[in-house]
């Protein structure tokens, strides 16, 4: 099965800016946290997906979890 759906695939769409980015950031030996947050805070969606998952019952924080207003 997994053979046929990689052979129906005929070209996946381009990755995003983010994730390139993303990619660039880890290959970096010397890389800092503040980086990462820099390059993942310009992104909408991703910021979205990850407050969606912060937020989930799997974590069960004790407060909801925000974006705070940039500076």
């Amino acid at each position: 099965m997994k053979s046929s759906i990689i052979d129906s695939i005929s070209s996946l769409p381009p990755l995003s800016k983010t994730i390139l980015d993303i990619n660039r950031f880890f290959a970096k030996e010397n890389a800092s946290l503040t980086q990462l947050t820099k390059i993942i805070e310009n992104d909408p969606m991703i910021v979205a997906n990850i407050l969606k998952v912060a937020n989930s019952p799997l974590y069960s924080f004790q407060q909801r979890i925000i974006v705070l207003d940039k500076p």
